[in-house]
C-alpha cells in the first residue's frame, strides 16, 4: 500500500460547494483532466460505517439465502426473469472474483421504456431479520436517492468548471439508468485463474477496466488493492498507483461516456483491484444516462472531430451504447441471458 502521508489522489471538499461553488467546480475538472479520480470529502449523507453494516449482514448470509434474490443465472427460482438487477455469485475461474447484489431506482411499471429494455428491471428485495424490519431495503433506497442528488450536483459543477450552463448534461439523466453495487471478494480458495491476471502478472480481483457511466463515487471504505492507471504519456509501460485507504471519503471517477462527451478532455482512467488474499468489500454507485439519452454530442474540446469519440457512430444512445460494451466485455454476471 501507499504511503498516506500525502494522499495520492487530489482532495475535493464537497461542503465547501455551499460557499465557493466555482472554486470546487474548477477543482474537479483539474482532477479530471489530470489523473482522472479524485476523494471526495464532507458528504453529509455518506456514513461509511452504516453502509458497511448492511454489506457485511448480506454477504454473512448462506448462500443459498442470497439466491432467492439473484438473477435468473444465479437463482433457483424457474420463475425468476431478472437478468440484470439482483444477486450475481462469484465466478472462481472469471476475470473478476467478486459476488453482488444490486439495484436501481425503479420507474412505473407501466412506464413506455420498461417494454423496450431490461436494464430497468425492479429488483427482489431479501428478506429482513424480524428485530429490524428496515435496517436493509429502506436504508440502501435512502442512500441510492442520496447519492444520485450528489452526483448530479457534481455534474453541475463539473459542467460549470468547464464554462457550460450547470444544467447542461441534465439532457442526459431524465430517467437514469444508474445502478447501486454493493460487491465483495472473497477469499479465493481454489487456483489462480490465467483470466485474471494483470498485465503486469499481478493477480487480481477485478480486471483492469474503465467504466462506462458518467459519474462513479465508490465507498471503499477501510479495503486496500484499488489502483488506477498512472496518467503519464511519457512513461514506457503501464505503471499502476495504489489507492490508499481513506473510509470516511468517495473516491470519484468518470466512465467513457463522460469522457466522450467532453471530446476526450476528462480522462475515464483505467483502474482495477488487486488480489490482496483477503477479503474486500466496496460500493460503488454508477450515475448512468437514460436509456435513450443521445450520447453523440460533444460538448467541450474539437466539435469538428466529435465523430472520433463515438464507438459506434450507428449506435448513439446510451442504452445500445452500454449494452454492447457489457457483451464486448463478456462480463460474467450476465452471460447466457437474453439481456443483449
Amino acid at each position: 500500500m501507499g504511503s498516506t502521508s500525502k494522499p495520492c489522489l487530489p482532495i475535493i471538499d464537497y461542503s465547501k460547494a455551499k460557499t465557493d461553488r466555482l472554486a470546487v467546480a474548477k477543482e474537479l475538472v483539474d482532477a479530471l483532466e489530470h489523473g482522472g479520480f479524485a476523494y471526495i470529502d464532507n458528504v453529509d449523507c455518506f456514513e461509511p460505517w452504516e453502509l458497511l453494516k448492511r454489506a457485511e449482514w448480506f454477504f454473512s448470509k448462506p448462500d443459498a439465502w442470497k439466491r432467492k434474490v439473484g438473477t435468473k443465472n444465479y437463482n433457483p427460482d424457474p420463475n425468476c426473469k431478472n437478468v440484470y438487477r439482483g444477486f450475481f455469485a462469484a465466478n472462481p475461474v472469471g476475470n473478476s472474483y467478486k459476488e453482488g447484489f444490486e439495484f436501481g431506482a425503479e420507474l412505473p411499471l407501466d412506464d413506455p421504456v420498461m417494454t423496450r429494455t431490461l436494464l430497468y428491471e425492479h429488483v427482489t428485495w431479501p428478506e429482513e431479520d424480524p428485530d429490524r424490519p428496515n435496517f436493509f431495503r429502506e436504508y440502501l433506497q435512502n442512500y441510492q436517492k442520496k447519492m444520485a442528488a450528489v452526483c448530479k450536483d457534481i455534474l453541475h459543477m463539473i459542467a460549470l468548471g468547464l464554462g457550460l450552463e450547470e444544467t447542461a448534461f441534465d439532457c442526459l439523466i431524465e430517467k437514469p439508468l444508474s445502478t447501486m453495487r454493493m460487491l465483495r471478494y472473497p477469499v479465493r480458495t481454489g487456483p489462480h485463474p490465467e483470466a485474471a491476471v494483470g498485465s503486469d502478472g499481478k493477480k487480481l480481483h477485478c480486471d483492469e477496466h474503465t467504466d462506462s457511466d458518467l459519474l462513479t463515487l465508490v465507498a471503499a471504505f477501510n479495503f486496500p488493492g484499488l489502483q488506477i492507471q498512472k496518467d503519464d504519456e511519457n512513461i514506457a509501460m503501464t505503471e499502476w498507483l495504489t489507492v490508499d485507504c481513506r473510509p470516511n471519503s468517495l473516491i470519484m471517477n468518470i466512465g467513457e461516456c463522460l469522457s466522450r462527451m467532453t471530446g476526450g478532455r476528462l480522462k475515464a482512467t483505467r483502474h482495477r483491484v488487486l488480489d490482496l488474499g483477503v477479503q474486500r468489500i466496496s460500493m460503488p454507485f454508477f450515475m448512468e444516462p437514460s436509456y435513450d439519452a443521445d450520447i453523440s454530442k460533444v460538448f467541450v474540446g474539437d466539435k469538428s472531430h466529435g465523430d472520433k469519440w463515438i464507438t459506434d457512430p450507428t449506435c448513439t444512445t446510451y442504452g445500445l451504447w452500454s449494452l454492447k460494451r457489457y457483451k464486448a466485455k463478456s462480463n460474467t454476471e450476465y452471460a447466457g441471458t437474453d439481456l443483449y
